[in-house]
């Protein structure tokens, strides 16, 4: 019963108090019970009802034991609404050599920083390869005094000491670039030549060597020459014909880097597409001279008139057959040809004669000249007389194979 006593005249009283003057400050509207008890005017925080979340501070991590007063210096809460920032409470030991923006590496949890590599990966440096396990005062020389002054992030800027110390090769007596990244590859875990960034050249095929002075001398490891000459002269010097037939000295034209046997040389690109059987030629067969020795003609009889001269069923020649021989062959094989008789000459493939005929010398019977045609030997015109007969009225008949194609071209009774 006294205790309800006391407790209600401290309410009655404060309530006297707080309708002249309240000590938190004219503009503070939240009841006295969300902070105080009745037992006494000391805040005990594990019993606060306010909700500071509802501020422009939510009170997260070590910030929600911290006694009110830390950040409140006087009763009068208003006044802490300025303190936005850390550094309002929070002294800058970084002497500004980070800025003031503690969040950019601390959190409200705790001082210390959990993830160093998350947070490089936000600025100028992120941590990869062999960075990934150095201790932050091997760059940070200030580190001891928690400055983290701006380093430079070029490889050059923390390994100049490197780059003049090593001596195989010597980077110095080389002329090595001091683009340490243009060799070594940044996501290694250390320096040595299995990690050669060799991208401006790239070590494929033929060039997959894992001996850099096959390439290199020990003081040669910049200006060497790119075109594949300057390399593989022996190559080119010991290959056949190459030096004899005055072939190119640019290998690439030929060449792949996987290998020297197979070529890649597009001979599209002259004009002259190497189809069918051409495929299967080697070079020398159409170039015995070289391949650069004068311009090779496209024109087939060029290359077979030989095979021209020589075939006798029929008789090229004897028969004045064209020497343009794409009109009846093609790259594939000489035979079967695709001469077109019907467009030509005679319709054998259309029309009557279709399947009438099995050789060409049931027509012509003489090989030597195929201008020499009969239609007698294969119709029933034996008779010359019956035949005549047929004919009586027709201006200049005449028992000739000439004459029935002059009245019958396309092969049929009707002239």
């Amino acid at each position: 019963m006294h205790k309800l006593s006391f407790s209600l005249i401290l309410i009655l009283t404060f309530s006297a108090n707080q309708a002249q003057t309240s000590p938190h400050g004219d503009t503070f509207k939240i009841e006295c019970d969300k902070c105080h008890t009745s037992d006494s005017w000391e805040v005990n925080l594990s019993g606060i009802q306010f909700d500071h979340s509802m501020t422009k501070f939510p009170l997260e991590g070590e910030h929600a034991i911290v006694p009110c007063k830390s950040c409140h210096k006087s009763l009068i809460f208003s006044n802490g609404d300025s303190r936005k920032r850390c550094v309002d409470c929070h002294k800058d030991i970084h002497a500004n050599s980070v800025g003031n923006n503690c969040i950019r590496c601390h959190t409200p949890k705790s001082w210390i920083i959990e993830n160093i590599s998350d947070l490089h990966r936000t600025g100028r440096f992120p941590l990869i390869g062999s960075h990934t396990k150095a201790d932050c005062n091997q760059c940070h020389k200030s580190v001891s005094d928690f400055k983290f002054e701006t380093l430079g992030i070029r490889c050059n800027d923390c390994h100049q000491q490197d780059f003049i110390t090593t001596q195989n090769p010597n980077h110095v007596k080389s002329g090595f670039s001091i683009e340490c990244q243009k060799c070594h590859l940044v996501s290694s875990l250390s320096w040595t030549t299995n990690t050669v960034n060799h991208d401006f050249f790239p070590l494929i095929g033929g060039h997959s060597i894992s001996n850099c002075f096959a390439c290199h001398s020990q003081n040669t490891f910049v200006g060497l020459p790119l075109d594949c000459y300057s390399c593989h002269k022996t190559n080119y010097a010991s290959a056949i014909n190459h030096v004899a037939q005055s072939y190119p000295t640019d290998c690439k034209i030929c060449h792949s880097i996987n290998n020297w046997t197979s070529s890649i040389f597009n001979h599209a690109t002259t004009g002259f597409p190497l189809t069918g059987f051409h495929a299967k030629v080697t070079c020398a067969g159409c170039h015995p001279n070289g391949l650069v020795s004068g311009t090779i003609s496209t024109v087939c009889s060029s290359c077979h008139i030989t095979d021209y001269n020589n075939t006798s069923n029929p008789n090229h020649a004897a028969a004045n057959f064209t020497t343009a021989c794409e009109q009846c062959h093609n790259t594939t094989a000489w035979s079967p040809s695709t001469f077109n008789h019907d467009t030509q000459y005679f319709p054998i493939y259309s029309g009557t004669h279709k399947s009438a005929w099995t050789l060409c010398s049931d027509c012509h019977s003489n090989s030597a000249n195929f201008a020499v045609f009969t239609c007698i030997q294969c119709h029933q015109h034996n008779n010359q007389t019956s035949v005549a007969s047929n004919h009586n009225g027709v201006r200049n008949f005449s028992y000739t194979p000439t004459s029935c194609y002059s009245c019958h071209p396309a092969g049929r009774s009707g002239g």
